[in-house]
């Protein structure tokens, strides 16, 4: 899923590097099988350094 963050800062020619890690199955924010917790567990952490 959080190909649809980094891929359009490499197409804008943005000079950062990218890593896509997926943390859902070991980190979930929310713990839980429902529909609700699992799009709780949806979501991207962008981490800016320099």
């Amino acid at each position: 899923m959080p190909r649809w963050v980094c891929t359009p800062l490499r197409s804008a020619g943005a000079n950062v590097g990218t890593s896509i890690f997926g943390f859902g199955g070991t980190h979930p924010a929310v713990v839980g099988g429902t529909p609700q917790s699992r799009a709780e567990n949806r979501r991207v952490v962008v981490v800016v350094t320099g």
